[in-house]
């Protein structure tokens, strides 16, 4: 499976946590919003961590505090 991709199994699971709560998306609403996620909500919280890793390794260990 690629990495990218959105496993069946998360979005019946996203799914059935909505349903619980009352909300039940139609048709193709459940994948389209969990693919949203990923794309608009996730990969903003990776870049931002990745950034966040960069800045700490570019710390140099030899200087003093």
């Amino acid at each position: 499976m690629d990495f990218l991709e959105v496993d069946q199994k998360l979005i019946q699971m996203i799914g059935l946590c909505l349903a619980e709560k009352g909300l039940n998306l139609p048709g193709e609403e459940l994948p389209a919003l969990v693919h949203r996620i990923k794309d608009e909500i996730l990969e903003q919280y990776v870049d931002r961590m990745i950034r966040q890793v960069e800045t700490v390794l570019e710390i140099d260990p030899l200087l003093s505090e």
